[in-house]
């Protein structure tokens, strides 16, 4: 197999998962492409495998002469192919691809590229919407995280809580007007930090009561985000992949999320309950948008006062480890980008 990644670099969501990959798959030549929302981070990037920064415009062309010099005969992408066009260019060359859907960004209106695909669902809903919605086969996979870079630190108590909230997402997808109106009703709030590559926009509306700091800027990996900290508060809406959740509780930290799919396939203790599902139209599909309560997420938060968490920072590690690391999945994986 002669394996090639296409896709973003940035270092988060796609990036992130695109970045790991190369670390641990026998990566023949990378094809980065710009996004102005994310800039790439070339520090990341590996030193001993080709990479091809493709500027704007012409990215056929960028395409064409990147296989004419690397000669891949598997492409991997991550949500989107970068280009409606690249698909063609590959089937065209005999070349195999595989693209991982995160659901939220799954665009619909192109089923004629799809086809064209081995699909990867990272989880269940993914695969059972594939199914039943697009009459789409999928592997259902799950996308593993490197837990060698997220090293374990025990958790005991929670005195501070973290929500990470990236470049946060469409329709409140974080969840934020319901984090600020728990955090106002709780007669003693505990500190809560919301660490984010942009200012979240939501607390303008909302306001920010003074238990809640917000920290802008990115940090040199997802094991800095988690380093301080006792409890995730990531009550998403929605998710695609859920990697954030999935990288805390690698490095011990229990992950408050909310009890719909795929959020609570991923972090099962503490969940909120959801006060209304949303309609949304997406990338030219429905969406369901799970709303949490700001009263569930503000009893679940006030019950871990005074509890000991070792024993949830050791499950969520131990989840981690078991169901979503390189160690278990590398091999179906490799067996996966190997089929034909």
């Amino acid at each position: 197999m002669r394996l090639a990644l296409v896709g973003w670099g940035g270092d988060s969501g796609v990036g992130r998962e695109l970045i790991d990959a190369y670390r641990h798959l026998p990566v023949q030549a990378l094809f980065i492409m710009e996004n102005r929302h994310k800039p790439t981070r070339k520090d990341l990037l590996p030193a001993g495998v080709p990479a091809c920064l493709a500027s704007a415009g012409d990215l056929e062309g960028q395409m064409e002469r990147f296989l004419d010099e690397h000669k891949p005969d598997t492409v991997l992408t991550w949500e989107l192919p970068g280009s409606w066009n690249f698909p063609g260019i590959w089937a065209r060359r005999g070349i195999s691809w595989k693209n991982v859907v995160h659901w939220d960004w799954f665009a619909g209106q192109h089923m004629n590229v799809w086809r064209m695909a081995d699909l990867v669902a990272p989880n269940r809903i993914c695969a059972q919407e594939l199914r039943e919605k697009y009459s789409l086969p999928s592997t259902y996979l799950p996308v593993p995280v490197d837990t060698e870079r997220l090293a374990w630190k025990e958790r005991r108590r929670a005195e501070l809580f973290i929500s990470v909230y990236g470049f946060g997402g469409f329709h409140d997808r974080r969840s934020i007007p319901e984090l600020v109106a728990a955090w106002k009703a709780m007669a003693k709030p505990p500190p809560l930090i919301i660490r984010a590559q942009v200012p979240p926009g939501e607390l303008e509306r909302t306001g920010r009561p003074n238990s809640i700091r917000v920290e802008v800027g990115n940090l040199p990996e997802p094991a800095d985000l988690w380093e301080t900290g006792d409890i995730a508060v990531q009550p998403s809406r929605y998710e695609g992949l859920g990697l954030s959740m999935l990288e805390a509780q690698a490095r011990g930290v229990p992950v408050i999320a909310v009890n719909a799919p795929p959020m609570n396939e991923i972090a099962c203790e503490l969940l909120v309950g959801v006060e209304r599902v949303e309609t949304l139209s997406v990338m030219g599909k429905p969406l369901l948008s799970h709303v949490p309560s700001s009263d569930s997420i503000r009893k679940v938060v006030e019950s871990l006062e005074g509890r000991d968490l070792a024993p949830l920072s050791r499950a969520a590690r131990h989840r981690v480890e078991t169901q979503f690391s390189w160690r278990v999945l590398l091999q179906p994986w490799l067996d996966f980008l190997s089929k034909r």
